[in-house]
């Protein structure tokens, strides 16, 4: 009644089904995992970003008793300012940069990098004050912004900007 597979030549339907979703699954996973990688460095670059662009506009002040009115104003301070030269077009590594000066007087700034797409060039927006404090929203679309500490430190701010630190 069934016959013997001595001479058997090729894998079944059924064998080469299960190795390609076999391979399908562990490319998903891969994928997946390099995504966040991406994410998570977008993100680190964006904070360095943002300390570079910082000392860049204290230099500008420095010189000139005022911020200047958008980054690209930066490359004029010295062109080989590397946070002139690579953000004054605005953008770097997934995330958009805009420089607010203060409106009357300019003696205050604030720099705001925003992910160029929501979740996956970037899941945070962030921005920097002229008193060097770095801070961090949850969504591009939130208005709370609370301090970031790099370093992993527990102080954290409210919407309304009062620093409140958790450390008991």
């Amino acid at each position: 009644m069934f016959k013997s597979r001595k001479n058997f030549q090729g894998f079944t339907l059924l064998e080469g089904l299960a190795v390609i979703m076999s391979v399908v699954f562990l490319f998903a996973l891969a994928s997946s995992f390099f995504m966040r990688m991406i994410v998570q460095a977008n993100e680190t670059g964006a904070v360095s970003s943002l300390a570079k662009l910082s000392a860049a506009l204290e230099v500008y002040r420095t010189l000139y008793k005022t911020y200047p009115q958008n980054l690209s104003y930066l490359s004029t301070v010295n062109p080989t300012l590397s946070a002139g030269t690579l953000l004054s077009s605005g953008s770097k590594l997934g995330y958009n940069y805009q420089l607010e000066s203060g409106t009357f007087s300019r003696n205050t700034f604030e720099v705001i990098a925003t992910p160029k797409v929501q979740g996956l060039t970037g899941k945070h927006k962030y921005k920097v004050d002229q008193s060097g404090n770095l801070y961090r929203a949850d969504t591009v679309t939130s208005i709370a912004w609370s301090y970031y500490d790099p370093a992993g430190g527990n102080t954290a701010t409210t919407g309304a900007g009062q620093v409140v630190s958790s450390d008991q």
